[in-house]
């Protein structure tokens, strides 16, 4: 039992100051931080302002309910 303690610390610093264990364990927060960005610059790039609308082929929509330029532009593409 007396040699216990030399034997874990020289195991210890044998593996924890390995270039390939400090390297290891500083990848997985880089990582988790790489992740994160990503996850916010992907979400920022879906704001999108432009206007969600339907393309009525079969004209079952109300033409009522159409703005008038596009009621205009509409009759002339389907008239």
């Amino acid at each position: 039992m007396n040699k216990l303690w030399p034997v874990a610390a020289y195991e210890y610093r044998r593996n924890v100051f390995k270039k390939s264990f400090i390297l290891m364990l500083l990848s997985v927060p880089f990582f988790i931080a790489f992740s994160i960005g990503l996850g916010f610059f992907l979400e920022s790039r879906q704001d999108n302002s432009l206007p969600v609308g339907y393309v009525d082929h079969a004209r079952v929509l109300d033409e009522t309910r159409l703005s008038p330029e596009v009621r205009s532009r509409w009759a002339a593409e389907y008239s």
